[in-house]
């Protein structure tokens, strides 16, 4: 049914390359009405990465939901698991987290989608949350991007 695959073999066609910020933006935007719809039903997905984002006639669709959860707001949970690159610090500490984990997820896709690859250095989640708090969310100084984008970033991750 999705007659465009899924997001991550999008992004594989392009062979790590990003997206022009506009065309991010578009994806990105789609995802936003995926998870706002999520959340005005109550329910936090905590598996968001690209492999769960499908295509249907060129609008992009948040899909995959075995890890999803209804919440209340507040409501703290203790399940850790999800997808490594995409679990938010909480989960990767294992600490207790809130609804608001998906925001950290959305982030880094959109930041992948920007710039080719996932925020912060290191060879696994630990380390590379550890360098996004002690550095913050470091930009390629070759790829520009507007100060909405940036002022995004900085404030989910």
């Amino acid at each position: 049914m999705c007659d465009g695959g899924d997001l991550r073999k999008a992004m594989n066609k392009r062979n790590g390359q990003p997206y022009p910020e506009s065309e991010a933006r578009r994806i990105f935007a789609d995802m936003l009405l995926g998870m706002k719809t999520i959340v005005d039903h109550g329910y936090v997905h905590r598996d968001l990465k690209p492999e769960n984002t499908f295509i249907t006639k060129g609008k992009y669709q948040i899909a995959d939901f075995g890890f999803c959860q209804i919440v209340k707001p507040g409501q703290q949970m203790d399940f850790f698991g999800g997808t490594p690159g995409y679990m938010n610090p909480q989960i990767v500490l294992q600490q207790k987290y809130t609804h608001k984990c998906d925001i950290w997820t959305i982030a880094i896709i959109y930041y992948e989608l920007l710039f080719g690859n996932i925020p912060g250095r290191g060879r696994d989640d630990q380390q590379r949350i550890a360098d996004l708090s002690r550095n913050g969310v470091q930009f390629p100084r070759n790829i520009r991007i507007s100060d909405e984008s940036r002022a995004f970033l900085q404030g989910c991750l």
